[in-house]
């Protein structure tokens, strides 16, 4: 019965044998045996577990029958970790399969065989274990100086070596500029109003292509276009990039005094080693956030406007503006339940508004009564032609594009709630101060207050966030005022022409919502 061969390396090192060498060890053990012998290998995979094309098809041809002996240089070729190695041998006692070393002499049959392989496959996790925790903490300290801690660089740069203060060769991050100037478009982009799929579409038709791609070839998805959206290293180490992310409570490495906008930033590592959390899904509090040396591609303005911009889609229903039934899709809700309103159609080419409760959980749980497209667009298009032809709307129109200021109320809401935030801190800290002199008993309670108090400060950010959102939202709507008033000098003609996505854009530009009641009666709130 034939034999089956396994090698592995993870990577190449020059202190490790390569897989033909592994492979020749083991084919003199056979050879010196009289075996036949078959060849499974996996190149560029680790053992921290069993998951790798060579080994799955080697353990295929076991449960097939085909072999009694699995030979490999050294059983931590087969697999690093304890527990899979267990899992294994019971597996293989049941088709009698025995394991063999090219340079280990044990027995798997024997008990002694068994504890000596125990005692191989605990050193070896440890070895492994070891180095983990030894390349973690170079990582760490590697980043933390600046330097680019491992891996591909970011779409959009290139790796560059260079000599470091103590003479050692470091890793930093250099521009690409082909890759740059495609990372600015598609802030450019996203600002302009196109949405991460439109990005994509448009990426695609200019034949742009990914890391994954090649030119007429490109690979684009939404995972990666977010991601180059929101990695704070696109960004400079500025007083707004720093007062941005302190309101995400950033665990700042270096000093304030070091936000200079001279450099740029990054987000890296974790700081609850606990935590299972992929890098994505991590959130800002529980990474640090460090200043790189790094050139960055976007300006704070553009970054945080984007961010902003990215926070107000997730707080609208992704369906947002993009139905294809009714220019105002995405805008409607209803007067009596507060849920949304939707277009929907019949088999004779009937169109109507109703109400999404009583459309998906049934018609008597709301009393909103459906309205036809034709009397709701009619009532929605009248009554925009006469606001927006008041001489009172197109004069505040002129005086908020030649006097931009900042909303009223909003410095006043914003200084309340970082006062409320101050009040919290210094309560904390004189809880945090008392600690010192108290009791078990005592202790505890303290503990809970300030969890209680930091659960309310983190309210408190919210507001602000939430308060600069809107604020962002007028600025916007400043930025907007001459592309507004064009769409109202030509309103009729829009509205006459039946152009579907004119039309909605007209609608979303003008109008913030439509509020539907019973007896066809609408309110209309607009931007101004």
């Amino acid at each position: 019965m034939k034999k089956l061969l396994y090698a592995r390396q993870s990577l190449y090192k020059k202190d490790s044998l390569s897989i033909e060498g592994q492979i020749e060890k083991c084919i003199a053990l056979c050879a010196y045996n009289g075996w036949d012998y078959e060849v499974f290998k996996d190149s560029g995979y680790s053992g921290k577990d069993l998951k790798r094309p060579g080994f799955t098809a080697l353990l295929h041809e076991v449960r097939t029958g085909n072999t009694d002996m699995i030979i490999c240089y050294r059983l931590d070729r087969i697999s690093r970790s304890m527990a899979d190695f267990s899992n294994l041998i019971v597996e293989l006692e049941r088709y009698n399969v025995k394991f063999a070393s090219a340079t280990e002499n044990f027995d798997t049959s024997t008990p002694l065989g068994r504890a000596m392989v125990n005692i191989i496959m605990t050193f070896a996790q440890l070895e492994r274990d070891t180095t983990i925790e030894r390349v973690t903490d170079n990582y760490y300290v590697r980043t933390k100086l600046g330097h680019w801690g491992g891996g591909p660089a970011p779409y959009g740069y290139k790796l560059c070596k260079v000599i470091g203060d103590d003479g050692k060769r470091y890793t930093i991050l250099k521009p690409n500029e082909s890759e740059a100037s495609v990372v600015q478009n598609m802030y450019k982009w996203y600002l302009e109003d196109l949405s991460v799929s439109a990005i994509i579409n448009k990426l695609n038709e200019l034949t742009i292509p990914s890391r994954g791609g090649s030119t007429g070839s490109p690979v684009w998805t939404s995972r990666v276009v977010s991601d180059i959206l929101w990695r704070p290293l696109y960004a400079p180490n500025d007083i707004k990039i720093y007062n941005y992310f302190k309101k995400l409570n950033a665990n700042f490495v270096n000093d304030i005094s070091e936000f200079d906008g001279t450099k740029a930033v990054n987000l890296f590592g974790k700081i609850n080693k606990n935590s299972s959390k992929h890098k994505r899904c991590r959130g800002v509090d529980n990474q640090y956030f460090i200043v790189s040396p790094h050139r960055p591609l976007v300006d704070s303005n553009t970054y945080i406007k984007v961010q902003y911009r990215k926070a107000e889609i997730r707080n609208h229903p992704a369906r947002l503006g993009t139905g294809t039934n009714s220019p105002f899709t995405g805008l409607m809700k209803c007067g009596i339940c507060g849920y949304s309103v939707s277009s929907s159609g019949d088999n004779r080419g009937y169109k109507n508004y109703i109400c999404s409760t009583k459309k998906n959980r049934g018609k008597n749980m709301c009393s909103l009564p459906s309205i036809s497209h034709r009397i709701a667009n009619a009532i929605i298009f009248s009554d925009m032609q006469e606001h927006y032809s008041s001489p009172n709307v197109l004069e505040k129109l002129t005086n908020a594009k030649t006097d931009p200021k900042v909303s009223a109320g909003y410095l006043q809401k914003k200084n309340d709630l970082e006062m409320k935030i101050l009040k919290i801190d210094n309560e904390i800290d004189n809880l945090v101060n008392s600690l010192a002199s108290g009791n078990t008993i005592t202790n505890k309670y303290i503990n809970e207050k300030i969890e209680s108090l930091d659960g309310n400060k983190k309210v408190v950010r919210a507001e602000i966030s939430q308060l600069e959102l809107e604020e962002y939202k007028n600025s916007s709507f400043i930025d907007n005022i001459d592309d507004m008033m064009m769409l109202i000098k030509d309103m009729s003609l829009i509205i006459e022409s039946g152009d579907f996505q004119t039309l909605k854009i007209l609608c979303h530009t003008l109008i913030k919502s439509i509020t539907f009641y019973e007896e066809h009666k609408l309110e209309i709130e607009y931007y101004v």
